[in-house]
């Protein structure tokens, strides 16, 4: 089941509200296997994808999306221009750099590890300069939680809200 949700995720099926209510009713925790469409990693999926999960989820539990000017999905060195952001996802914030914390295109990371409708909290860790800094390794070096206002101030400019 897991795999069929991912997959039709990142195919872009058409997804609407009342979709997470039928799949709830699927949901399942047993010896063998556990699935909950609900969960948080469905939705960096979706919002690392596009499509109209994120919006289904988000309408689901009502709750807002935190865009971002630049968003990294995990190992990959693709940025999502004016993206939702989730946990497992990280934004490039343009800011005074510190060398030993990763970095990307001159641009701090910073990796949502999680949010609410309120606050979503960001956080920076090290980076070996023999591994990829596409990915948050070990503690947390800095933390940040930011409400609303401080998130779009965070950019200078109000984000657009994605589709």
């Amino acid at each position: 089941m897991n795999e069929a949700l991912s997959f039709a995720i990142r195919c872009k099926m058409r997804f609407v509200k009342t979709d997470l209510l039928e799949l709830l009713r699927l949901r399942r925790q047993t010896c063998v296997g556990v699935f909950r469409p609900d969960s948080e990693h469905f939705y960096s999926g979706a919002c690392a994808a596009g499509g109209t999960f994120a919006g289904a989820w988000e309408k689901h539990f009502g709750l807002k999306p935190w865009i971002a000017p630049e968003v990294l999905e995990a190992r990959s060195p693709d940025v999502l221009a004016n993206n939702r952001v989730g946990p497992g996802l990280a934004v490039l914030i343009d800011s005074k750099v510190d060398e030993d914390l990763a970095t990307f295109r001159g641009k701090q990371i910073w990796w949502c590890t999680s949010f609410d409708d309120s606050e979503m909290i960001l956080c920076r860790y090290h980076c070996d300069p023999h591994d990829t800094p596409l990915v948050a390794r070990g503690k947390p070096a800095r933390r940040m939680t930011l409400n609303r206002s401080q998130w779009e101030k965070l950019f200078d400019t109000p984000v657009s809200t994605a589709p």
